[in-house]
């Protein structure tokens, strides 16, 4: 018996020893990949996730490592929509940007506070509408998205979504057109899209957006059995536990049609995080629905993602999360395996999906390189008199796209080439003046005494090495103490290099100058 339990000790141990290795070995992956720009996630994402973790949590942000390429960097902020947390990160470190990509940034900022605005008072407005006309509605996305926020210039509200009882809703379409919004066609939503200047979006549905059965079976009641908002008759809202698995189940929706922002996980982790810890909610409801439409999994791997993007990552095992994380910042990428295991019950979508986002992005690249005559009228007028002058403009245009591309590709090789003659010289000059220390030491002193310098009276205070700041996008865990394998990085070498000349040459500096002073 005291074999078995000790076989079973050595076994847990093991085990033990395992998972830690494999959390190291993930850690380390993570780090490298991310901080250093290679792989998928290239420098600048892997950097705005530092940034909006830095914000959210209210700490300072880390220092770049190298030089950021700040048009990839503002194109990836729009893309995920979080230029505004972005730019209030940014905010007292204009010595890194250029002057160009601030004002652009400020623009955008500038822009996102307007349309916050502009959404308040379209909300409003359709509100008073739908309660002067009887119609009732149920509110599925609006401005209340900014109560979960430290301050509501950080949210995004992309548009206003409403459920509209079916009887009701040519009516609410009239209204639409009369306060002169224009409907416009996507095959993405299934819901009624109408648009008004400065980017005014809102959607009206006659169902619930939600494609999962068991969630759809559970917002079967019609519009008007919903909460009633406060003061009004006609227009309704989610109860808490309802808003959770409706956002859940929108969740899934943009993750099958690949669409899915870290926005959107950031809405949804803190609005658990400000309306979901009380004790009143109702958690085994949720569990056992949640269960029961088999996203159990992708919601265990979402709260993952999100804590180890804008929160304190616990002990768990982050493998699946980081394919996550790059199937959402890495545009295009698809993962079969991933899609399997998190989502089982939804396989014949995505595979639907899938094969309409190719055919989508075959068609994106060819408007891309031949623009239709519309929009080259825009930029080349003379096509109005003379249209068949837009085959040469294609070629023409190619063209420019092209050398601009190469343009790009020559001036990073230059700057890489560059940073490698400096370190190759550094590296020369550093070895010289070793082989110079060794044969002074072998060669007998031949000086006097009182010539020699006294060290010990003047002691040199050496200069402490600040310690470089911890990668928050590492998963913070017992494994902290242990060492991981930091990324090579050319500046860093060449800072290195530079400290090690300088704290070579201060003996002979302060030398010369002791002789300086007794001469």
């Amino acid at each position: 018996m005291k074999k078995e339990e000790y076989l079973k000790k050595e076994s847990g141990k093991k085990q033990k020893n395992l998972n830690v290795l494999s959390k190291l070995v993930d850690k380390r992956i993570r780090v490298f990949c991310n901080l250093i720009g290679g792989g998928l996630i290239n420098y600048e994402v892997a950097y705005l996730m530092i940034l909006l973790k830095a914000v959210m949590n209210q700490k300072p942000v880390q220092n770049l490592t190298r030089p950021a390429n700040w048009d990839k960097f503002l194109k990836a902020a729009d893309f995920q929509n979080v230029t505004s947390i972005a730019y209030l990160g940014m905010l007292g470190r204009q010595q890194e940007f250029v002057k160009e990509y601030e004002e652009q940034f400020y623009q955008k900022y500038k822009k996102s506070l307007l349309l916050n605005d502009a959404y308040k008072s379209v909300e409003e407005v359709l509100v008073w509408q739908m309660e002067k006309h009887k119609i009732h509605g149920l509110i599925l996305s609006g401005c209340s998205i900014q109560e979960v926020y430290p301050s509501p210039e950080m949210s995004y509200i992309p548009q206003i979504e409403i459920l509209v009882d079916k009887e009701k809703l040519p009516l609410f379409c009239t209204l639409m057109e009369d306060m002169d919004y224009e409907r416009k066609e996507n095959r993405l939503d299934e819901g009624i899209i109408y648009v008004r200047p400065p980017g005014i979006r809102v959607v009206l549905y006659e169902e619930l957006p939600v494609e999962n059965k068991v969630i759809r079976r559970f917002f079967c009641d019609p519009v008007k059995e919903f909460c009633k908002m406060e003061r009004y008759k006609y227009v309704h809202i989610f109860a808490e536990e309802e808003e959770y698995i409706y956002r859940i189940g929108r969740l899934v929706e943009l993750y099958v049609r690949g669409i899915l922002k870290v926005r959107s996980v950031l809405d949804f982790w803190l609005f658990q995080q400000k309306k979901c810890n009380c004790e009143q909610f109702q958690w085994k409801i949720i569990k056992e629905l949640i269960k029961k439409a088999r996203l159990d999994e992708f919601l265990v791997q979402i709260h993952i993602l999100a804590s180890l993007w804008f929160g304190e990552a616990g002990k768990f095992d982050c493998r699946t999360a980081l394919e996550l994380e790059e199937y959402i910042l890495v545009n295009g990428r698809e993962n079969r395996e991933l899609d399997d295991y998190i989502l089982p019950g939804e396989r014949m979508r995505l595979d639907f999906y899938r094969r309409d986002r190719e055919r989508e992005w075959g068609h994106r690249k060819r408007v891309w390189i031949f623009p239709p005559k519309k929009e080259m009228q825009k930029s080349y007028p003379i096509l109005e008199k003379l249209p068949f002058l837009i085959i040469f403009l294609w070629v023409g245009r190619i063209g420019k796209i092209a050398w601009k591309l190469c343009e790009n590709h020559w001036k990073q090789f230059k700057v890489r080439m560059q940073s490698k003659a400096v370190r190759i010289k550094f590296q020369i000059q550093e070895r010289f003046r070793r082989k110079e220390a060794s044969f002074e030491e072998d060669e007998p002193a031949e000086q006097d005494s009182d010539l020699e310098p006294d060290f010990e009276s003047e002691p040199i205070l050496e200069q402490e090495s600040d310690s470089e700041p911890q990668s928050v996008l590492e998963p913070e865990s017992d494994l902290e103490s242990e060492p991981i394998l930091e990324p090579d990085f050319e500046s860093e070498q060449l800072s290195e290099s530079e400290q090690d000349l300088e704290s070579e040459g201060r003996p002979d500096s302060e030398e010369e100058n002791t002789n300086d002073r007794k001469g």
